[in-house]
């Protein structure tokens, strides 16, 4: 098995082919992953999901919205880990990627992420010791976006980034470290650092 999609709707559990919007594309490295996708969830635009990852554990959780997403896992790499929560919404040209074994990302609920956003959980690459041939940078990354934070365009979270609940990362800004321990900040630039404290946004609706 390579990977099987299962929908959660009025608390029960349907295994199912194919979902709205989602492509599936898959290699000789795909095996048992389990994609957790809640009846609410919307792809609004063709996403696709390059699975090509052992043993990985994707969760969609309800009422979160993708205008068009990539999400990209490490071809062999086992036990990779997505959960996005609910009530999240995601503008175009959004993307993962899970690149070294045993890594992870948490979007906590009630995020906004605009356009053209990248998380790189892992370099998407490895650096080798060639004394031992062993790759210097396949560590277990573990990403975490807290509740209700907003990531503007341009924006890249890199393999350390941690980011606290209720914060603002401003457009064009690299994430590169942990902020996890800052909750209601503005995060700016190339690295980003904190900027403002003691900030709340809204949705226009709000």
């Amino acid at each position: 098995m390579k990977y099987i999609i299962i929908i959660h709707k009025n608390n029960r559990e349907y295994i199912v082919d194919s979902y709205p919007n989602l492509i599936i594309e898959t290699d000789e490295n795909t095996k048992d992953n389990i994609i957790h996708i809640y009846d609410t969830v919307k792809f609004q635009e063709k996403s696709l999901f390059m699975l090509k990852g052992i043993r990985g554990n994707f969760y969609f959780m309800p009422n979160t919205i993708f205008e068009g997403v990539e999400i990209r896992t490490g071809p062999g790499c086992f036990e990779q880990n997505l959960i996005v929560k609910n009530n999240n919404y995601f503008e175009k040209n959004f993307e993962i990627a899970l690149t070294t074994d045993f890594s992870s990302l948490l979007i906590g609920a009630n995020c906004y992420f605009k356009r053209n956003v990248e998380i790189w959980v892992g370099d998407g690459h490895a650096i080798i010791n060639k004394t031992n041939m062993h790759a210097l940078n396949c560590n277990e990354w573990n990403l975490e976006i807290s509740d209700k934070v907003l990531i503007e365009h341009n924006v890249v979270l890199l393999k350390k980034a941690k980011i606290g609940g209720g914060s603002v990362v401003k457009s064009n800004s690299v994430i590169t470290k942990d902020f996890s321990n800052s909750s209601e900040v503005m995060l700016e630039g190339v690295p980003a650092k904190i900027v403002k404290e003691n900030i709340v946004w809204m949705r226009g609706k709000e």
